[in-house]
């Protein structure tokens, strides 16, 4: 028991931050929810009784809270314990896949295991492992839609539309696909995920830290967010469809215009940044000079 838990303190913090967070936010978004859904529906009676009243126009029925994917949205976009989350979810991320592998791939630990089998097969078996961290993305998403059903009861969009569009975050055409919408938006995360853990990877190797590694990698995700979003999607791709596809944090909220060039983005990053992690780890004796350092 005590190595399984040395041996994942850092998930298990991890989870611990990620609930604490989603909690928070759901709190809020509950005591919210509860509050206005009330205040219409005894407005609601109210122009029962006196349906001559000019507003009454707008309250001719009891409503539900949205939906559930709809209330996830509220919950991760407008909530600033979230919002907090997405902004450090990425080091999270790296810091847990990270872990062991940067344990695994350094010094005397490579030597020994590379006498018992094969370098390619070790790499990949600790490569794989590292991509444990998406178990975290995992994690939040089912967190935050359990938070989401409990708060709405429901996962009828059609509701939605018609007792709450435009007030949610959803576009029209989000809610009107919602499931292929979330598969898609979930696939998407999943492709950010891998590239976060890439990151993490792509700097084991030139760091003998294993701290510094987590924030190096930290750091060159937020360089490559900056330049994503300035120069690719406000210069490269001004005016098109997918210029609001190179901002990594609107991943979270699926800001773009059509259901497929974000996810494109998502998957591009993955598999650029799995094959640089190859490129960079090919050459046994490179990775081998590294650990020694």
């Amino acid at each position: 028991m005590k190595k399984f838990l040395k041996n994942n303190s850092l998930f298990i913090i991890a989870l611990l931050i990620i609930f604490g967070c989603v909690f928070h936010s759901f709190l809020g978004e509950r005591s919210f929810r509860i509050q206005i859904t009330n205040s219409t529906n005894e407005t609601v009676e109210e122009c029962l009784e006196n349906p001559d009243e000019d507003y009454c126009q707008y309250y001719q029925h009891k409503v539900l809270p949205p939906d559930t994917i709809s209330e996830y949205f509220c919950i991760f976009i407008v909530r600033k314990a979230t919002m907090v989350l997405q902004f450090i979810f990425p080091f999270l991320v790296i810091i847990v896949s990270i872990q062991r592998f940067f344990k695994k791939m350094k010094g005397g630990y490579l030597k020994n295991t590379l006498t018992r089998t094969s370098y390619n097969k070790y790499f990949i078996r600790e490569y794989l492992y590292s991509f444990k961290g998406v178990l975290l993305l995992i994690f939040c998403i089912l967190l935050g839609l359990c938070f989401a059903y409990s708060i709405s009861g429901h996962f009828d969009a059609q509701l939605t539309i018609q007792d709450h569009y435009p007030e949610g975050f959803l576009r029209l055409w989000q809610l009107e696909n919602i499931v292929i919408f979330f598969i898609c938006y979930f696939l998407n995360l999943c492709c950010h995920s891998i590239f976060w853990v890439n990151l993490g990877v792509l700097c084991c190797k030139k760091n003998d830290n294993f701290f510094v590694a987590s924030i190096a990698g930290y750091v060159l995700y937020l360089i490559l967010f900056i330049f994503f979003e300035v120069v690719v999607g406000n210069i490269l791709f001004k005016d098109s469809i997918y210029q609001s596809c190179f901002n990594f944090s609107g991943a979270w909220v699926y800001n773009s215009e059509s259901l497929f060039p974000m996810l494109l983005v998502g998957i591009g990053l993955a598999v650029i940044s799995t094959l640089v992690v190859f490129i960079s780890y090919y050459n046994k004796e490179s990775v081998f000079i590294e650990g020694e350092k």
